[in-house]
This record gives C-alpha cells, structure tokens and sequence, in this order.
C-alpha cells in the first residue's frame, strides 16, 4: 500500500464509478484528473486494467485521490490483488501514488486507444 495513502485509479474507482460510490464516497478525497504517461489500458467487460508500455506518447486518464480511512484502503488493497493486479507507485508533482497494474496484456482483451474508462463506460460501450 501507499504509505501516504495516495493512489491513481484509472478504472471502476474512479468518481462517478461503481466501486467509487461502493467504497469510497465518503473515504476518498479527490486531488485531481491527470493523465499518466506510459500506459496502455485494456476492458476485461466490467472492468479495466492498466500495463506499462514504456512509450511515453501513451497515456491513461486517471484521478488522483488520498483514502482518508486505512481500513477501506486495506480492503481495496486487498481486493485488487486477488483478482491479479500487482501494486505499483508512478510519480506526480513530485508525490507518490499507489496504482494497481496487469504485467501484461491478455489475448483477445480490447484496447482502449485513448485510455479513458470513464468516457467508455458513458458510452454505453460492451464487448
């Protein structure tokens, strides 16, 4: 985990997501939307994964967010591992942010281009 609470989420954790509203509404305090560099993002249908690409010109949407509360970090820590991610950090201004990634892309999972979950969830897109 973060050891100053601060994670990028590019997915369902995102404001205005399932998972958000499920776990977060009250324990996440918002930072700020950004895009990170390097990253290719993947639908797996109710949920994205993120994979390091080493192409700068490739980014992710993410928002930036500090979990006010440990124990709902921990449960998200822990529900985000066991369904394959691994923790990472990437760096923003200077700070730190915990991120959860996929090491690689799995056959037949659709890429979305322009690496933004949130617009392609509100377009109604499903595969």
């Amino acid at each position: 985990m973060n050891k100053n609470a601060r994670y990028a989420f590019y997915g369902t954790l995102r404001s205005g997501m399932e998972n958000n509203t499920y776990y977060g509404h009250h324990a996440f305090k918002s930072l700020e939307i950004v895009e990170l560099k390097g990253f290719f993002l993947y639908s797996l249908g109710e949920y994205p994964y993120a994979v390091r690409t080493g192409d700068l010109t490739k980014t992710i949407k993410a928002e930036l967010f500090y979990i006010t509360d440990r124990s709902i970090e921990k449960a998200l820590h822990e529900m985000e591992l066991s369904v394959d991610y691994y923790f990472d950090e990437v760096q923003h201004n200077e700070a730190s942010y915990g991120i959860y990634l996929f090491d690689r892309p799995k056959p037949g999972d659709v890429l979305l281009e322009h690496g933004d979950w949130v617009k392609f969830m509100r377009t109604g897109m499903t595969f």
